[in-house]
């Protein structure tokens, strides 16, 4: 299990190099315009008005005595702040994904053709890749939402309870993050929506290893907003290739 997590990771010695490979470029540079301007907007906007939030109610967790009152103040302002830092970074991954899904849909199949030597026209599936890519991303963006407010009240348990909480939210994004960027050639190969979720269920360490890499990658300041989404649908594609269908 641990191998399949590690090895989903490890797709990203390739797809960072063939990111900036002259055949592949291109895609890299119109994907990273649009991905570096959102965050931008999501860093200038939300990250901006958290900041200050979050010096305010680091403030007042300090004078807070008692676990009653730390409660209060968690439910009150951490928990809508956090809430809201959500929601901005699970909007900032999916629209990066709906906005550049057709640069990424003809990258994935650029790469899956220079690896297996397959052809495809594409010109005609835009309209239903980008359809595919916003009902996938409510679907994903939503349980996501959902399982990572459900792993906040492990903060209350003393000693391990934050840590447990920080590795389950992390690997929660990274599942979903992989699992988006996977889409783009489970759909190309005939998968629908039903086969191609089943069958990330059923390589989910792997899926989420693919997807910590991205997550990884974003955290990096600026550079991460251009790299990440161009090197995530690369190492998804060589991962379905060399792995999943091996």
């Amino acid at each position: 299990m641990i191998e399949n997590y590690f090895q989903g990771i490890g797709y990203y010695s390739q797809s960072i190099p063939l990111a900036f490979d002259r055949r592949f470029v291109r895609y890299f540079v119109y994907v990273g315009i649009i991905g570096l301007l959102l965050g931008l907007v999501l860093v200038g906007g939300v990250g901006y008005t958290g900041w200050d939030a979050y010096q305010d109610i680091y403030t007042k967790w300090g004078q807070s005595e008692g676990i009653l009152s730390k409660a209060g103040l968690m439910m009150k302002e951490i928990l809508p702040l956090f809430l809201m830092l959500l929601i901005a970074f699970v909007m900032y991954k999916n629209i990066v994904l709906i906005v550049s899904g057709p640069i990424l849909s003809f990258l994935s199949a650029k790469v899956d053709q220079s690896v297996t030597g397959r052809a495809e026209d594409l010109s005609g599936s835009i309209p239903r890749q980008i359809q595919r890519t916003i009902r996938f991303s409510i679907w994903s963006s939503l349980r996501e939402i959902l399982f990572t407010l459900l792993c906040l009240p492990l903060n209350f348990i003393p000693g391990i309870g934050s840590i447990a909480a920080t590795i389950l939210i992390f690997a929660i994004q990274s599942y979903y993050a992989g699992a988006n960027y996977m889409d783009f050639i489970l759909e190309r190969r005939g998968f629908g929506a039903k086969e191609g979720i089943a069958l990330i269920r059923s390589n989910k360490v792997f899926v989420t290893g693919i997807g910590s890499g991205f997550i990884l990658l974003l955290m990096i300041p600026f550079l991460g907003f251009i790299l990440a989404p161009t090197a995530a649908v690369i190492a998804a594609t060589l991962g379905f290739i060399q792995k999943i269908k091996e």
